[in-house]
């Protein structure tokens, strides 16, 4: 989970934003995808009320579908890395 996301999660809860939490969050989510952390987010703030815990997050990403991480996600991950393979350019035009 990046600092962006968490941020995101507690303005919409109107919750002040805690860096320990935020470490321990990350700490728990860090072998999990992240895009499947982004969907579990938004899907918690679209539906739920109340400020979800960890084990709430975790249950919603264990709950999602397998998903195909859409070309877009993976071309940003390879240039985050440093990797620019030739045929990239021809993935970012669509």
């Amino acid at each position: 989970m990046n600092k962006k996301d968490f941020a995101k999660l507690c303005m919409n809860y109107d919750k002040e934003p805690n860096e320990e939490l935020y470490e321990l969050w990350n700490d728990a989510l860090k072998d999990y995808d992240t895009y499947y952390v982004k969907v579990a987010i938004k899907n918690i703030i679209a539906n739920d009320r109340y400020f979800p815990t960890l084990s709430k997050v975790l249950e919603e990403i264990k709950n999602l579908p397998v998903m195909e991480i859409p070309v877009k996600e993976k071309i940003k991950r390879m240039k985050e890395k440093g990797v620019i393979p030739s045929w990239l350019e021809y993935y970012e035009q669509l």
